[in-house]
């Protein structure tokens, strides 16, 4: 199985990731809007109707979106009962994005990390 993990923990630099200048969060959240609407065949939601505001400091769950540290990475896959078997991603100081290959326990796979 592979995910994804975004490892960057710093308050300002996220919340300026999903309160773009550029609106990409905006549109991603309206696309998601249509997405449903064609998955349930009808215009429930009408996209028109919604308007996308987010002020500093508001608390809204619209996505999750956590962020683990290499701790927190290998704690979750202990509590899942999975093993890592390969991280591929950005290891920079600024941008800490992996993806991960993980095989479950039972599989009897060692971990190749």
């Amino acid at each position: 199985m592979l995910i994804g993990l975004d490892g960057c923990q710093d308050r300002d630099r996220v919340w300026h990731a999903y309160n773009d200048n550029r609106g990409v969060t905006r549109r991603f959240i309206l696309n998601g809007l249509a997405h449903a609407n064609k998955i349930l065949g009808a215009e429930v939601f009408v996209p028109d109707d919604w308007e996308y505001v987010i002020k500093q400091g508001e608390k809204i769950r619209v996505e999750e979106s956590y962020k683990y540290s290499a701790g927190q990475r290998a704690q979750l896959w202990q509590k899942a009962g999975l093993n890592p078997f390969a991280i591929w991603g950005a290891r920079s100081v600024t941008n800490k994005y992996y993806i991960h290959m993980v095989v479950s326990v039972e599989t009897g796979s060692d971990s190749q990390v």
